[in-house]
């Protein structure tokens, strides 16, 4: 069974919801979807998380063909 993880809301500004918007402009909403996943499964702590999941979607803006 998945490991369910919230994230405090003050973890998070409204800069924060601007750059995932970008992301799902950028992306689509699947591949961002698929990284907050990832992110949420990952082992950081729960204040690294947002910087780990635009990473994840950095790394995958980068694989995008131009």
């Amino acid at each position: 069974m998945a490991r369910i993880r919230t994230i405090k809301p003050e973890f998070f500004t409204s800069d924060d919801f601007a750059s995932v918007k970008r992301f799902v402009e950028q992306l689509g909403v699947e591949p961002v979807l698929d990284a907050v996943e990832i992110a949420l499964d990952s082992s950081v702590p729960d204040r690294a998380v947002f910087k780990y999941l635009c990473g994840v979607c950095w790394n995958k803006v980068r694989e995008v063909p131009e």
